[in-house]
């Protein structure tokens, strides 16, 4: 109707049903029939826009490459110090601590050559020094455990203060610790499991510290002939969750 000019603009709204013809232009372009639409109206409607391509990532520069020494060249040096920590551990069952208020009154564990001259021995003690070597006379124990009185420290002894944080650097679960070693776990309260959270992994923005982990990753660049600079290194971390009482 409207190439033969049959009827005009307003005459085919209103045959359509439509009040105005801006009405029927209205409901046509929201249709997607905008081939209908008078060439004025087609020109005015917007055309679909191809997405704008995204803008191309550029690579960061590294800085010149060096070639690092082999990690497997320090596997003798971590055996040498994972096999003294392991002797820590045997040494663990016969520590005794105790705390008063905030300071740990503590005994230091340690093993010596210690001496045992036969007259000194008491009939009991010869008796078990001939079922161990059949024979009698002074004996010299390679590995005997001695107590030393440790003083009073606002931390646990030096051992156990590396175990625990070996423990929590490998990823131990700090909840099962808790229990094992607190002696009230259950007393615990999010706000303190959430001061350990941030003891280890001290890596959000909002983080009042840097946590093991990340002085970890710290330590690691200098040994390996890195900087490090003020912000805190980036890698992959887990999250290590404490359950709140």
């Amino acid at each position: 109707m409207r190439s033969q000019r049959t009827f005009s603009e307003s005459e085919i709204a209103e045959k359509a049903g439509f009040h105005t013809e801006e009405g029927m232009y209205h409901w046509l372009e929201s249709w997607g029939f905008t081939s209908l639409l008078p060439l004025e109206n087609q020109e005015n409607t917007p055309k679909p826009q191809a997405p704008s391509p995204k803008p191309e990532r550029k690579a960061r520069k590294l800085g010149p490459a060096r070639q690092l020494p082999s990690a497997g060249n320090a596997i003798e040096l971590y055996k040498e110090r994972i096999e003294e920590l392991l002797k820590r551990v045997e040494l663990l069952e016969h520590m005794d601590q105790s705390l008063h208020g905030r300071y740990f009154a503590r005994q230091e564990v340690e093993t010596a050559d210690v001496l045992f001259p036969w007259n000194d021995l008491s009939e009991k003690g010869r008796e078990a020094i001939r079922e161990l070597h059949g024979r009698d006379g002074d004996y010299l124990d390679p590995s005997a455990t001695i107590k030393l009185p440790g003083g009073v420290a606002l931390s646990p002894s030096e051992p156990e203060a590396m175990l625990i944080g070996v423990y929590a650097l490998a990823g131990g679960d700090m909840d099962r610790l808790l229990d094992a070693l607190h002696p009230d776990s259950s007393s615990v309260g999010a706000e303190t499991r959430e001061e350990i959270r941030q003891c280890i992994e001290g890596s959000r923005p909002d983080d009042k510290k840097d946590g093991l982990k990340v002085l970890a990753h710290q330590l690691a660049a200098w040994v390996r002939g890195s900087e490090v600079r003020p912000g805190r290194p980036s890698g992959p971390r887990r999250t290590m969750p404490l359950r709140a009482q």
